[in-house]
């Protein structure tokens, strides 16, 4: 998979460089007090961690659960927000257990019922 995946420059799968804003931990302790489901906040916020769980729910939505430094982050991806020159389904059918990826979203909670 990574030979075929290191053939086309838009999906080679080592960028040179990933800005990361805020580790997990840090990220966790900032965005702790969202405690409202369903609230979004406007600010971007890059993090990365190592895959550690992936759950997809139809076509549009995937959730990672990410890990750094034994801290875990769950990460929604929607294909509404998607915003890589990517195709949504391609880009995550390439994403496994293991892999160490970088998101750049805005921090929230999802609704749970």
């Amino acid at each position: 998979m990574i030979t075929e995946l290191k053939k086309n420059p838009n999906t080679y799968p080592y960028p040179h460089k990933f800005h990361v804003q805020l580790t997990v931990q840090q990220y966790i302790k900032k965005y702790a007090p969202i405690t409202q489901n369903g609230q979004w906040l406007e600010e971007s916020v890059s993090i990365a961690g190592r895959v550690t769980n992936i759950r997809h729910q139809g076509k549009k939505l995937v959730f990672y659960d990410i890990r750094q430094e034994g801290e875990r982050l769950q990460v929604m991806c929607n294909s509404n927000n998607h915003k890589s020159n990517r195709d949504f389904e391609e880009l995550h059918s390439t994403i496994r257990r293991g892999d160490i990826i970088g998101i750049v979203g805005l921090p929230g909670r999802t609704n749970t019922s």
